[in-house]
């Protein structure tokens, strides 16, 4: 095979598999809101240059679970997730390892403070996360 026809199908696979992500992207979003909506939460957004960014994810005094958390990774919000008087627990904040946030509001939770730390030991040390109480 020449390089020529390897590189041709190497960017065609590429952009298969780049669809195919894009495509749950578009799918997974819209239930990920609904889903959280259906809580009785709401999201906050921006669109800038044709993009919808995700800044913040309320779901104060909902019926939100450990589960539920999985929908608001999705989104990957970046300015804040508030979840404030809910019954999530230290395995629900997992659903959150990695994501950059730049405030979490625990108030009211059953999460301890090991499980915050573990948290904050997923996201780069430079990433200032305030972790409301």
């Amino acid at each position: 095979m020449s390089p020529k026809t390897f590189s041709v199908r190497i960017i065609g696979f590429t952009a298969v598999i780049g669809g195919f992500f894009g495509i749950y992207y578009l799918l997974a979003t819209p239930l990920a809101i609904a889903h959280i909506e259906h809580l009785g939460g709401s999201v906050l957004h921006d669109t800038a240059w044709c993009a919808t960014v995700y800044e913040k994810v309320y779901l104060n005094d909902t019926t939100a679970t450990d589960d539920d958390l999985r929908y608001v990774r999705q989104l990957q919000p970046y300015r804040g997730i508030y979840l404030r008087n809910t019954s999530i627990t230290d395995d629900g904040l997992k659903h959150l390892h990695g994501l950059e946030v730049y405030e979490i509001d625990l108030t009211g939770t059953n999460i301890s403070d090991s499980a915050v730390d573990e948290f904050l030991s997923t996201i780069p040390a430079d990433f200032n996360c305030q972790i409301k109480r």
